[in-house]
């Protein structure tokens, strides 16, 4: 599982890589990767998800850090 943030500095919204290297929105899911939000029960979460069945997300966005402050 790589979780990725992408968008302009300071508004970047949560991501995922799939299997085919398209990085797909989880902004639905999570509002964003945090050490309040981030842990084992929302990593499980997102372990279930489908994630062919998010919206992709422009690969050309830049890719920020993963987990904010």
């Amino acid at each position: 599982m790589k979780l990725l943030r992408v968008g302009e500095f300071g508004k970047e919204i949560p991501a995922i890589l799939d299997s085919n290297n398209e990085i797909r929105n989880l902004s639905k899911i999570i509002k964003d990767f945090n050490p309040d939000n981030l842990n084992f029960k929302v990593l499980d979460e997102i372990r279930k998800i489908d994630l062919e069945s998010l919206p992709k997300i422009d690969t050309n966005l830049r890719i920020g850090s993963c987990v904010i402050k």
